[in-house]
């Protein structure tokens, strides 16, 4: 579970195995296994809104095609009325 370390330049690995060693460990452990919960999370949100940010420019592409709005529903995912909101942005 421990993925700051690694990521960490050696210079900074040191340290922190020094701030362990003089501290109490558990709850340094602790803190760095919250922080590493943290960020995955975050990388996950961040996969997330960058696949709807996928979805919205194919339907855009789509759009931009002609292709009528059901289908592009069905190749997406998207809401109709998800698209119906870009194509008005897009005649703007």
């Amino acid at each position: 579970m421990n993925i700051i370390r690694p990521k960490l330049p050696v210079d900074a690995q040191m340290k922190l195995e020094d701030i362990l060693a003089v501290s109490y460990p558990w709850e340094v452990e602790k803190m760095i296994s919250n922080l590493e919960l943290v960020l995955e999370e975050m990388q996950r949100e961040a996969w997330l809104k960058g696949l709807e940010k996928g979805k919205l420019e194919v339907a855009k592409n789509l759009l931009l095609l002609n292709v009528d709005p059901d289908t592009i529903a069905k190749a997406t995912g998207l809401s109709l009325d998800e698209i119906e909101t870009l194509k008005k942005q897009l005649e703007h």
